[in-house]
């Protein structure tokens, strides 16, 4: 908050810069009266501390002219007195509610906001007053700031437009339910980062997509469960560059596929670490532009292509390292001349088909792979070298 530029205390009431001029010159209690605007609008005195609202913001500008000045010093002293007044009064509205007159908060909302399944959002978020769905808090939570779950329950769909964290771990794991929408909408800022941390989005088996991500810098799931959405798990659907960070999160019995990047322009980079993809359509199915990483993951019991690449023009890669790929139509998959597909140390069992690829896309492999019991293991295109 900043006070109003200028006004100080001055022997019981506050004075503009012109004032304070008039002030020095004299002028006894009459100008006193117009320079301290006691006329029918308010008084600070040495007894009194009121505001100008309080006397029904009545305002007699002949009460406010010395009866001892001169024409130009009357219009002077009377235009400073309505800039003090002005400024004052835009300095509280500015403010809002519980903010003392002529100062203006500068901050859109708290750093650290609360939801609770008793909460309520006319609340203002706080931990003794929290709200009830994330939608109500994020609008009292300042850029970069966090919204944690007091308690276990269910806040709702949000959108989220600039950088934020919301954290269920307080809370055990906060829900989302999303049924006949989609779970969390990210269109943030090019720069902005968002984390998403010990929540449950659920979908309910109505619910269109789980995280729907369109713009934004960086977002990171942390202990997140996806499920029950009739399309994406997670959407990375962009037009310029982006990150994807998934780790220790479980995405699973959706209608679609687990997790696909997209860029029409850029390069998007993801990153899978120690979680479990299961019951959907396909794992993860990277595009034109994009490089993804999966490691120390389980993709399981999809009816179509466990981890691949399809790519018609730029470059797609994906890399599966330490993961276990069973029950699948297909565990492995590259598909177009600028596809590749890198696997080191993967375990390759029960699938349909091992190894599937098309339209020129290659699969190399570190020749530390294990394959078992799958309809047909298929082959590498290539064999990588061990340095």
């Amino acid at each position: 908050m900043v006070a109003v530029p200028g006004v100080v205390w001055v022997e019981g009431q506050w004075l503009a810069p012109a004032q304070r001029m008039a002030w020095g010159r004299g002028g006894g209690i009459e100008r006193r009266r117009a320079i301290g605007l006691i006329g029918g609008i308010g008084r600070f005195d040495n007894n009194s501390t009121s505001s100008l609202l309080s006397r029904g913001m009545k305002m007699n500008f002949a009460a406010l002219a010395p009866r001892h000045s001169a024409p130009k010093l009357r219009v002077r002293i009377i235009a400073a007195a309505a800039i003090t007044l002005v400024a004052v009064l835009i300095g509280s509205a500015q403010a809002g509610p519980g903010v003392p007159l002529g100062r203006v908060a500068l901050t859109a909302g708290a750093t650290r906001t609360w939801v609770s399944g008793v909460g309520d959002d006319v609340n203002p978020c706080s931990r003794t007053a929290p709200c009830k769905t994330f939608a109500g808090a994020i609008s009292k939570t300042a850029a970069s700031g966090e919204i944690d779950g007091l308690d276990p329950g269910g806040f709702g769909s949000v959108t989220i437009t600039g950088p934020i964290t919301i954290d269920g771990s307080a809370s055990g794991q906060a829900s989302s339910l999303a049924a006949g929408t989609n779970g969390i909408n990210v269109a943030a800022g090019p720069s902005d980062v968002v984390i998403l941390r010990h929540l449950h989005v659920q979908g309910a088996g109505t619910g269109l997509i789980g995280i729907n991500f369109i713009s934004g810098k960086a977002l990171y799931l942390e202990d997140v469960v996806i499920e029950g959405f009739t399309g994406k798990g997670i959407d990375m659907n962009f037009s310029t560059s982006g990150f994807l960070s998934v780790t220790n999160s479980t995405i699973r019995n959706n209608g679609n596929t687990a997790i696909r990047p997209r860029t029409t322009s850029g390069a998007l980079k993801v990153t899978i670490a120690n979680s479990t993809l299961e019951g959907d359509v396909n794992g993860v199915i990277g595009s034109d532009g994009t490089s993804t990483d999966i490691v120390n993951s389980v993709i399981d019991g999809m009816t179509g292509i466990g981890a691949g690449c399809t790519s018609a023009g730029t470059s797609c890669t994906l890399s599966a390292a330490h993961d276990q790929l069973d029950h699948n139509g297909t565990a492995i998959y590259s598909g177009g001349a600028t596809s590749q597909v890198f696997m080191d140390s993967d375990l390759v069992v029960d699938n349909a088909a091992g190894i599937g690829t098309q339209s020129g896309g290659t699969v190399v492999s570190d020749q530390n792979n294990h394959f078992m019991t799958n309809g047909a293991n298929g082959a590498p295109t290539a064999v990588g070298t061990t340095l």
